[in-house]
């Protein structure tokens, strides 16, 4: 079954791991091709690990179409492919995943981390393909929600060890 890490820019080797999903309770539709975990859920491929309250995942002939995990907050963490090890991290009180789009958003008091570049906003959207991110701050959030923000690493000094 392909699953979310292949398609998020992951390590190379992470598509071909095994997936463990662990819950306190699983829902399975064969009519809706779905499968539904709920309570303290757990997912690992790889680097990839994802921790939520709730996760759907939603098949079309065998393929995961769209992921959505929600929690107080959902998180989840990956290594990525690179010249350098980086990790990719987020939260959110939703998370999902649009295979077709290969998009991935983050709703809700959302927080995005790769490597030393920090985002926050109420709303994130990264759009894998073309590696465009688009934070939103929303105009219902209170306080330093309203506003998106940015943290950018120091340019690093070659010079320095």
């Amino acid at each position: 079954m392909p699953w979310l890490p292949s398609t998020l820019l992951a390590l190379s080797g992470d598509s071909r791991q095994p997936i463990e999903i662990v819950s306190d309770r699983a829902e399975f539709d064969d009519n809706s091709a779905s499968a539904h975990y709920i309570g303290n859920v757990v997912v690992t491929q790889g680097s990839l690990r994802i921790e939520a309250d709730d996760l759907l995942l939603i098949s079309d002939k065998g393929s995961v179409t769209e992921v959505k995990a929600s929690g107080t907050p959902a998180r989840f963490h990956q290594q990525l492919d690179g010249q350098e090890p980086l990790m990719m991290e987020g939260e959110a009180t939703s998370i999902s995943y649009h295979a077709k789009s290969r998009q991935l958003e983050l709703k809700g008091t959302a927080k995005l981390r790769q490597g030393e570049r920090f985002f926050y906003g109420e709303r994130i959207e990264y759009q894998l393909e073309k590696r465009l991110m688009r934070a939103f701050g929303g105009s219902e959030a209170k306080g330093e929600g309203k506003r998106v923000r940015l943290i950018l690493p120091p340019p690093k000094d070659e010079a320095t060890p």
